[in-house]
């Protein structure tokens, strides 16, 4: 295997799906500008293979070990039936042909907020929610959180009747990636505490996962898969990972958030080449690994 200089600053082109700066669909050379390896220098087979069962189980609970991260416990780990709900089968919220209900999108954002008790709902044998989050679909009642703003009653029904609607737009017409982003903006600029890290996970389930959802713990991984020498000899320094996480939603920052995305997407692409699309154990170990690091909020 070939030695990798450590953080080498690459500028240059690479070819994927990614948000351009105006909100389009772009599918051709994109200029990004981050830390890599050299792009002649193959990924390893440790990444690809090794990396992703050394570390996917510790997303679910109950799972530990030697090599789990110390930030990794109960008290962030997931319940399968969970990850099912969401992620498996036809029936999923990721898959379903029907359109979304207001409760589909409430647990998207409770799911990406980590507002689901996953301990309770696993001793419940369903989907439970922690304090502040609430639906009673009899009532029509619904209530949820975002940092310290709270959603409930008419105002949650416009916001989610709008995500809803945005995705069967998208669903007639797949190739509207073009107006996609605009619509989710557009839809935030009057939801308070619902920043772009957000947006993007309900771009990446009405696009059944088109677009990477972002996190900044999966940022952190690849970084530190950047700095290791291709794979081999994983950096636990949490020095070595920072700014990882995405500006918020004011406008003279929308360009520095999807230059970020944009740089994401690019790594994912680097070390999974379209794995990481229908993968969801690359996603699970990325998310584990990167809590070796601090890394904030």
């Amino acid at each position: 295997m070939v030695k990798l200089e450590r953080w080498v600053h690459y500028k240059g082109d690479l070819e994927f799906d990614y948000i351009g700066d105006q909100g389009e669909r772009k599918n051709s050379k994109a200029t990004i500008d981050f830390f890599a390896p050299d792009k002649d220098v193959p990924v390893s087979d440790f990444v690809t293979t090794q990396f992703v069962a050394t570390y996917k189980d510790y997303y679910f609970l109950g799972n530990t070990g030697e090599l789990c991260p110390k930030r990794i416990s109960k008290r962030n780990q997931s319940f399968k039936l969970i990850e099912d709900i969401f992620f498996s089968g036809e029936k999923s919220i990721l898959e379903k042909k029907e359109a979304w209900t207001l409760t589909d999108v409430l647990n998207i954002l409770a799911w990406k907020t980590g507002n689901i008790d996953h301990e309770k709902s696993k001793n419940a044998g369903r989907l439970i929610y922690k304090d502040g989050w609430s639906v009673n679909e009899m009532k029509g009642e619904y209530s949820i959180k975002l940092r310290a703003y709270s959603l409930s009653g008419n105002a949650y029904r416009n916001f989610a009747k709008k995500i809803i609607d945005i995705r069967e737009r998208y669903s007639n017409d797949p190739s509207n990636d073009n107006s996609l982003w605009k619509e989710l903006m557009a839809v935030a600029e009057n939801v308070q505490g619902l920043g772009p890290v957000y947006l993007i996970t309900l771009m990446f389930f009405i696009t059944k996962g088109k677009y990477p959802i972002y996190d900044r713990f999966a940022m952190a991984a690849l970084l530190s898969l950047l700095a290791s020498e291709n794979g081999y000899n994983l950096p636990h320094d949490e020095s070595i990972v920072r700014k990882t996480s995405l500006p918020e939603k004011s406008g003279s920052t929308e360009l520095s958030r999807l230059k970020l995305y944009n740089n994401y997407i690019g790594l994912l692409h680097h070390f999974f080449g379209q794995n990481w699309k229908n993968d969801r154990e690359i996603d699970q170990a990325l998310w584990v690994y990167g809590h070796y690091f601090d890394v904030q909020q």
